[in-house]
């Protein structure tokens, strides 16, 4: 038996990404913010370890106490995990639900996304006799919520539940490579992989385990949230959830915290309303102006910035004219300044990335310095509008045309980069950008449905596996391959790099990939977009998601320097 984190090229240095399941989640560390002239571009230029943040270390001993109130933007539809993958059930979920693994903790110098190793959680230890057989050892003297004692029994059922095609959840796809998951005996699972997949652990990380006693006496997982985390589940009802300490989990001397109180549906300027007057200890925005508003009315602020996993980017459909002219895609590719759009959407501190890029933050497939002299990413753009041009010309378009693009109007900094790039088209090509703002439904209708577009809004995001996003948005058969993408070569390399286990041979097919898109002008990004962590001066440990959402990524070792807090919210009362 060999011990997976020692195991050289396999899954080592698996990547990190915002996976729909809870409790994995993790923030980055906080930048200064530069003045608009001085805008830095790469993450080590922002980084300032002076300031106070969360994940700032101190020699001060956890404290006992505090009721942490947070705000999601919206209630759950159900308490099921499974069912419920998407943010509401994130942030209401991780206090309450623990998984097999959980992902390290970065330092705080490094970025969290460059890393992927899972440490223990529900699982004590864990072995890889081959590359397609792992060996879970589970932790004895744990207890569910309800009191039951979880076992081997448990995971079967949770993780069995969660790939039963009948189910049909968000959450299955992390199983796609498991062919079979047996109980070896009480304390012991294998899962067995019907194929090498370099991304299975950081896949397996993300599913939450629930009580079989609790499913087969009666319990609806729908009503009733009955997990091992650090907090159980007091109340559910209305605009509200409550989550208190549990007093029997395993993890001894934790949690810290008295209870856990999520209040749903704020609006932004009530949110900013209850953090000033010290009624919600922490909040996430999409927005400069609403970040610098906090930062200018609290003086004890602490705070995180970081980017998010996801590019805003448009989808050409290229299976007609004019855009299945490559000459025509390339010409656009060009004269869109991502370098504006990143002033003034993130303080030119989003991150600026190559189409396709997997890698993202230090390991991306194109480096900062190549993509730098990539044309349509160079600064100055005169050359680049010049060569633009040139190509609208001889492809017969020497006047311009319209298209209709189409983005999510409910959307974060959307309908402003969808602004900004209509406007880099027109004032250089001529190409009328006729934009429809749509709800997530009409959108949907509109680009998966009618196919009623040329340019259509949407995102990549780096997920738990780099193949994921790879598979569904640029090979031919990708689910989400809006655009009519029917490459060859393209295909062949996605195919390629699904099983590759080095770490380093996959990261440079992954710039084999970028390069390519961006040979092919199959996607034209803007910026990976910056969040805005805001937190009240007495939060230890809160570490958050790489996305607009509050979520508790370890809950157990949050902490509250209680002197420091509104009195009436340092223990709980029922």
């Amino acid at each position: 038996m060999r011990p997976i984190a020692r195991k050289a090229g396999f899954l080592v240095n698996a990547r990190v990404a915002l996976s729909s399941a809870a409790v994995l989640l993790v923030t980055a560390c906080a930048p200064a913010i530069p003045q608009s002239d001085q805008a830095p571009q790469t993450r080590e230029d922002v980084i300032a370890k002076d300031i106070p943040t969360a994940m700032t270390p101190t020699a001060a001993p956890p404290k006992y106490g505090g009721v942490f109130v947070y705000a999601p933007p919206s209630r759950p539809d159900t308490l099921d995990p499974y069912f419920s993958a998407g943010t509401p059930m994130n942030s209401v979920g991780s206090p309450l639900y623990e998984a097999l693994t959980q992902l390290k903790q970065p330092t705080l110098a490094a970025d969290p996304r460059g890393h992927g190793d899972v440490e223990p959680l529900l699982a004590e230890r864990w072995e890889m006799p081959n590359d397609k057989t792992i060996i879970y050892y589970l932790r004895k003297g744990v207890k569910f919520h309800s009191g039951d004692d979880f076992t081997a029994d448990d995971v079967l059922f949770s993780w069995e539940y969660g790939r039963d095609p009948k189910n049909n959840f968000t959450l299955r796809s992390n199983f796609r490579s498991v062919d079979k998951i047996e109980k070896v005996d009480p304390y012991t699972v294998r899962v067995t992989l019907d194929k090498i997949d370099p991304d299975i652990f950081v896949r397996l990380n993300g599913n939450p385990i629930l009580s079989k006693k609790f499913v087969d006496g009666g319990g609806d997982l729908k009503k009733t949230a009955i997990g091992t985390g650090p907090f159980r589940m007091e109340k559910f009802e209305g605009g509200m959830a409550v989550e208190v300490r549990n007093d029997t989990y395993w993890e001894k001397g934790k949690p810290y915290l008295d209870a856990v109180q999520s209040v749903f549906g704020l609006e932004r300027s009530a949110a900013f309303a209850a953090f000033t007057t010290k009624k919600i200890d922490f909040y996430t925005v999409t927005d400069k102006v609403q970040y610098q508003q906090f930062r200018d009315s609290v003086s004890d602020l602490k705070y995180l910035v970081f980017y998010s996993d996801t590019n805003y980017g448009w989808y050409p459909k290229i299976t007609a004219p004019p855009l299945s002219d490559e000459r025509v895609r390339k010409a656009i590719q060009l004269v869109i300044d991502r370098n504006a759009i990143n002033e003034a959407i993130a303080f030119g501190l989003g991150k600026i990335s190559a189409p396709g890029d997997a890698g993202f933050l230090g390991n991306d497939g194109i480096g900062p310095e190549e993509l730098a002299k990539t044309p349509g990413w160079r600064q100055p753009k005169d050359e680049d509008i010049a060569e633009a041009k040139r190509l609208m010309k001889e492809a017969g378009y020497p006047d311009g045309f319209k298209l209709r693009g189409v983005y999510i109007s409910t959307y974060a900094q959307v309908p402003q980069i969808a602004e900004l790039t209509a406007s880099h088209l027109k004032n250089t090509l001529n190409i009328i950008l006729d934009l429809a703002g749509l709800e997530p439904p009409l959108w949907t209708d509109a680009v998966h449905n009618k196919s009623n577009f040329d340019l259509a809004m949407g995102n990549t995001r780096v997920r738990s596996d780099p193949d994921n996003t790879l598979s569904t948005y640029w090979l031919s058969t990708g689910l989400f391959n809006r655009g009519g993408i029917n490459d060859p070569v393209l295909d062949e390399m996605i195919i390629k790099q699904k099983s590759i286990v080095d770490s380093n041979a996959r990261r440079k097919v992954w710039g084999q990939i970028s390069r390519r898109m961006t040979e092919k002008n199959y996607y034209f990004p803007s910026v990976d977009i910056t969040y805005f962590v805001v937190m009240q001066s007495w939060v230890n440990n809160i570490y958050s998601c790489f996305c607009n959402q509050p979520q508790m990524r370890k809950p157990a070792h949050a902490w509250f320097d209680v002197e420091k807090m509104p009195q009436e919210r340092v223990k709980y009362s029922r």
